[in-house]
């Protein structure tokens, strides 16, 4: 019934989440749920939120290793991903010198699909493409490592992106760094 009991890992693109409060609720002898009220909603991510529950006992007062007590949920759309609309792109900005990151990451791409990625600097010059996909499970994801097509690291600045997969394409910016 502790919320400081409970920890939830975050997605990195949803990492300013958290909960904000728990209902325990035991109404029934056979059963109880624990219901969880987030900060804000949860965002549609093929990377999953953990959470463990630390500090459990049996009923006679014996700690329970919390090794088993953790789940993992996400938001993925009832049917899977079949295109662009989950389409998240992180970090963005991208801040080279500060970040955790050493790439930008595109997830949510939809499954059993191939396609292409164009990004392009400010003047509007082509610097890298790609194939991607097809992709299998879920959890798989492009990543740009910031690069041009000569394998050499961008220069600060802001590039845009088109990607394709069947007839489906998304469009946006992206902000580096370095």
């Amino acid at each position: 019934e502790d919320i400081s009991n409970y920890t939830l890992v975050l997605p990195a693109i949803d990492k300013n989440n958290g909960i904000e409060s728990l209902e325990y609720n035991d109404a029934s002898p056979d059963s109880f749920f624990v219901s969880i009220q987030m900060k804000k909603n949860l965002e549609y991510t093929n990377q999953p939120y953990f959470l463990k529950i630390d500090n459990l006992e049996d009923l006679a007062g014996n700690r329970i290793s919390n090794n088993g007590n953790k789940c993992h949920f996400s938001l993925t759309g009832m049917s899977g991903l079949k295109n662009l609309k989950q389409l998240r792109v992180y970090p963005n900005p991208l801040d080279m010198s500060e970040s955790e990151f050493d790439a930008v990451n595109f997830i949510n791409l939809p499954l059993e699909t191939s396609g292409r990625i164009w990004i392009y600097n400010l003047s509007g010059e082509l610097i890298f493409k790609k194939k991607v996909g097809p992709y299998y499970n879920p959890i798989e994801f492009f990543r740009w490592e910031c690069k041009n097509n000569a394998g050499k690291k961008v220069s600060s600045g802001i590039y845009f992106y088109i990607i394709k997969m069947g007839k489906d394409s998304r469009k946006g910016k992206i902000v580096i760094i370095n």
